[in-house]
């Protein structure tokens, strides 16, 4: 964690709102992205993530390490995640959204029709079979993956061993694996 960073966290402690509105833009898209890749609804997202960051502005002041900031930051967001998916929401919005707003059926002119094509329908499968994982291999993936974060960072984040993270990713990338074998085996003996 840099200098600066560790600054503006005390600031924002004390009750600094530009030191705050710093962390804010320093981790919104990590905690959104995070977030998002769990629900799978830009809405319920935008919620949870907002949720989060006043949680973290009311909370901050009882953080006793602040080198532990990232790791606390994401366990507020995972529970919220987790309030979140107790309720009856059913919308869901789709998996592969990008961060401009585009989703899958937006033309993109770097591809052609037929690459348009094959990556629809493999994004659709991928869809499929990420949301079909339980929340907790989804949660693990999702940091893993997505998010970049190495197993001790996960297991910080999530108060869990790092054995236990590695064996759930493990698990995550079989399932998928299964659940994507099917359409990856499709056309094979065409060939």
């Amino acid at each position: 964690m840099d200098r600066k960073l560790k600054e503006k966290i005390k600031k924002a402690a004390k009750g600094d709102l530009d030191a705050f509105q710093y962390i804010c833009k320093r981790y919104e898209k990590k905690v959104f992205t995070f977030v998002y890749h769990l629900l799978g609804s830009h809405e319920a997202a935008e919620e949870v993530t907002q949720d989060t960051f006043l949680s973290v502005y009311w909370n901050l002041k009882n953080l006793k390490n602040i080198e532990k900031f990232e790791p606390w930051l994401f366990k507020i967001a995972r529970n919220y995640v987790y309030q979140y998916s107790r309720k009856d929401y059913s919308k869901k919005e789709d998996f592969f959204e990008d961060g401009n707003g585009a989703k899958n059926g937006d033309v993109d002119m770097d591809y052609t029709p037929e690459e348009h094509l094959i990556k629809g329908e493999i994004g659709d499968e991928i869809k499929k079979a990420i949301n079909s994982l339980d929340l907790k291999y989804r949660e693990v993936f999702t940091l893993a993956v997505v998010e970049g974060y190495s197993y001790k960072e996960i297991a910080e984040m999530l108060g869990r061993s790092i054995q236990s993270v590695k064996t759930d990713i493990h698990r995550a990338r079989v399932k998928l694996r299964k659940s994507l074998e099917k359409y990856l085996n499709e056309g094979k003996d065409e060939v």
